[in-house]
Formats: structure tokens, C-alpha cells, sequence
């Protein structure tokens, strides 16, 4: 099993995962190269669903880490966990974004028609 990251999300799908979910140091491994590919396979190589999908594989990882303490000092894991939950939702939420990975300029975020216009604070009534 290996572990890499480019530190160029646009190159690769498997740079992308990692940038989304934020396996990006190499200290701390969350989820090998092979997981990852093949979570993608399973997406047909959608990164943002791929990226969900290993969210749901690190939260079953930590699933079964259990806080406990020792003396003064204590070790909570419902943060990591919730924290990887809010990932997970946020990235279900932009989920409408592009189908799949093809490389360089690929928008991970679906691009939405604004909702800001110039002079949109201006007062045009009366006082």
C-alpha cells in the first residue's frame, strides 16, 4: 500500500480526493493510494463523490476510536469525527458540481448565476 500527494490537486483525480478530504500530509495518513482509486471506479472517477464516499470510509475508521482519559489528560474524538461529518456534508452539498475529473481548469464547485448587482445596497426610496 502507498500514500502520495503532488501537492497538485488539478493533475490527478487521486491529488484531487486527497485535497477535498484533506489527506495531505503525510504524518497522518487517513486513506491509502488503492483506497482511493478505488473508491474512484466505484464513481466512475467523479472526484467530489469519490471525495464523499472516503469521507464515509474515515468516519468508519473513526468510528471505533473512543475517548478516554488518564489522569489529568484527556483525548475526545467526537471533534475529529464531527468535523469529517461537516466535510462530508458540505461536499454532498456541492455535489451538483461537474460530473467528472478531466484534469487541469476543472471546477470542483458547481457555478451558480450571482446573486450580487452593483447598487444593490443603494437606498432608492425615501427617507
Amino acid at each position: 500500500m502507498t500514500w502520495t500527494y503532488s501537492g497538485d490537486p488539478s493533475q490527478s483525480a487521486l491529488d484531487t480526493v486527497r485535497f477535498l478530504i484533506g489527506d495531505t500530509d503525510s504524518t497522518e495518513m487517513l486513506l491509502q493510494n488503492e483506497e482511493i482509486l478505488y473508491v474512484l471506479t466505484t464513481v466512475n472517477n467523479v472526484a467530489n463523490k469519490a471525495a464523499i464516499k472516503c469521507c464515509d470510509a474515515i468516519l468508519a475508521k473513526f468510528a471505533k476510536d473512543l475517548d478516554y482519559q488518564i489522569g489529568p489528560e484527556a483525548v475526545r474524538t467526537q471533534n475529529r469525527r464531527a468535523s469529517y461529518e461537516a466535510l462530508r456534508k458540505q461536499l454532498a452539498a456541492a455535489a451538483s458540481g461537474p460530473t467528472s475529473f478531466s484534469g487541469v481548469g476543472t471546477s470542483l464547485y458547481p457555478v451558480h448565476d450571482t446573486i450580487f448587482s452593483i447598487g444593490m445596497l443603494s437606498n432608492s426610496g425615501t427617507e
